[in-house]
């Protein structure tokens, strides 16, 4: 009902926009990502960026990608297949009306590490509140599965692991060794190759989400790379 469509095309103005109306400037801000929509969104911004269209839209000093779903193959990392149920048209509807499903589900079965049932409170909670809330996470899925089988998350990924470089801009990955959804040695592997300069950090003590499961290892890599 808001129009908005949910996809990595409507998220990047998003971001552009947000960028824009905080003034931020050329090379004076970090570009952060986690995940796998929020990577192909994080990706196509740096691919404009780094060719000035449009002209206003600002370079990052470094985008720092989290656990993004790169692996060699056309189609990286899969979406999980407990989320990808979420595209289903019979069954989708009925979990993205389920707090518990939407929120337990994709904390616990990310990584090796329990969640808080109070941060687990905290996650579910716009879920119970609207189901626009799920709505919205089954549209991300949605998009996050097409953009996956088509192939087009590991074509935008390369262009702008190329991109990056020659525009100066520097690229960070981090990724968890527990990640169960994308695994560390894929993404390793395929970084590698992509671009040997490209700085990568493995964290044992993280699963999918870093910034739920070590915060002050994230805190720590941004205030590396974050503009002085």
């Amino acid at each position: 009902g808001s129009g908005f469509g949910y996809g990595v095309g409507e998220y990047g103005a998003v971001v552009a926009g947000l960028v824009k109306e905080l003034e931020l400037e050329n090379g004076r801000f970090l570009l952060v990502s986690q995940g796998y929509l929020a990577t192909q969104v994080a990706a196509d911004y740096v691919t404009a960026a780094a060719a000035g269209t449009p002209a206003e839209m600002p370079r990052p000093s470094a985008w720092v990608a989290l656990s993004p779903p790169w692996r060699a193959g056309k189609s990286g990392a899969p979406v999980p297949r407990s989320f990808a149920a979420l595209s289903n048209p019979v069954l989708g509807p009925v979990l993205a009306s389920d707090p518990t499903y939407l929120a337990d589900n994709a904390f616990n079965s990310a990584g090796a590490f329990a969640v808080l049932e109070s941060d687990l409170e905290v996650v579910r909670q716009p879920y119970m509140e609207s189901g626009m809330a799920g709505f919205a996470a089954r549209r991300a899925v949605r998009e996050a599965v097409g953009e996956c089988r088509s192939g087009r998350m590991m074509e935008s990924a390369a262009r702008a692991v190329a991109d990056a470089g020659g525009a100066g801009v520097k690229l960070v990955v981090a990724q968890g060794l527990s990640d169960r959804w994308v695994g560390e040695e894929g993404v390793r592997e395929w970084v590698t190759g992509a671009d040997p300069k490209v700085a990568l950090e493995s964290w044992p003590q993280s699963g999918h989400f870093p910034q739920e499961d070590c915060p002050e290892r994230v805190v720590q890599l941004l205030e590396k790379y974050a503009d002085p």
